[in-house]
């Protein structure tokens, strides 16, 4: 029997994310064995890079793997996937997205707006933080890196009040969560909880199986977003954040520029066809780079 190797970090949450993925692979191609590899990336050896927010951080290790050879296929938060990838590696597959919102968990609060004026949320990203003063200017914030896991025990050591978290993450954990926060009042990042598959580009046949996993609506709504981030410069370096919905054939698109204090926020909404699902990000970024006072922003910051 032949064998696909598929690689993967070591947290919780991508060994959870993997055993899903490989179970699909499993019943798509049974002639073939599927093995999987854990790779530590950058972020995984060196946590000083995750306070940089370096791109590529959660990835590029694995790319290396599929690129010499030690592996067939990755699996990837596409969140985490720079907009290039190494040359040669493709994403033939995104097969799944989890719930995109983000989710608020605490020990002692029971839902986000129940939290008093002062207290200490962990969390990480601009986004979050400018969305959450937005909200509450007094509230201030505690960082927190590494894996879902690894930042899962800050609850238990009693200096924070409470945690924003990606809800799709501590689904998969099986994590209680206390508020999942809606769009209305928190947007998400780009293709926050969608499941990338990449291999080889030369690899036709695995590249083959992974197109029959591919779902194109969720593809669709994942490339608008990413599309968005990039036309603002989004991610880690903006306080940006997007979501996109499908309905009725209709792509749906919302997205926010802040400055990072919270003080100003600013939201856009844009629709359009299914088949130019980047065409529609790009045009919600000009949209709010020229509105709302944050013109200019994302090339300051």
């Amino acid at each position: 029997m032949q064998r696909i190797v598929v690689a993967t970090r070591g947290s919780a949450l991508a060994l959870s994310q993997t055993s899903r993925v490989m179970e699909l692979m499993q019943r798509a191609a049974p002639q073939y064995r599927f093995d999987r590899l854990v790779v530590r990336t950058r972020a995984d050896l060196d946590q000083s890079l995750l306070g940089a927010e370096e791109e590529g951080a959660f990835v590029r290790e694995l790319e290396f793997a599929l690129r010499e050879g030690t592996a067939d296929m990755a699996v990837h938060h596409f969140k985490d996937v720079p907009p290039a990838l190494l040359a040669g590696l493709v994403i033939p597959a995104i097969p799944f997205r989890g719930d995109a919102r983000e989710a608020f968990v605490s020990t002692r609060y029971p839902h986000l707006l129940s939290l008093p004026n002062g207290a200490t949320i962990a969390t990480r990203g601009l986004r979050r933080r400018a969305q959450l003063l937005a909200i509450n200017p007094t509230w201030r914030f505690s960082e927190v890196w590494g894996s879902f896991d690894r930042r899962l025990l800050r609850l238990k050591d009693g200096t924070i009040d409470g945690m924003v978290l990606a809800a799709y993450g501590l689904d998969a954990l099986n994590y209680g969560i206390k508020e999942r926060i809606p769009f209305a009042r928190m947007l998400p990042a780009a293709a926050q909880g969608a499941i990338a598959l990449e291999c080889r580009e030369e690899d036709r046949i695995l590249r083959d199986i992974l197109s029959s996993l591919d779902e194109p609506r969720v593809r669709a709504v994942c490339v608008a977003e990413r599309a968005f981030f990039q036309g603002v410069f989004g991610g880690y370096r903006v306080p940006a954040g997007v979501h996109g919905e499908i309905l009725d054939d209709r792509l749906f698109l919302e997205g926010l520029l802040a400055l990072p204090d919270g003080s100003l926020v600013h939201r856009a909404s844009i629709e359009g066809p299914l088949f130019a699902p980047e065409i529609l990000g790009n045009r919600l970024a000009r949209a709010i780079l020229g509105a709302g006072g944050l013109e200019g922003l994302a090339h300051r910051l």
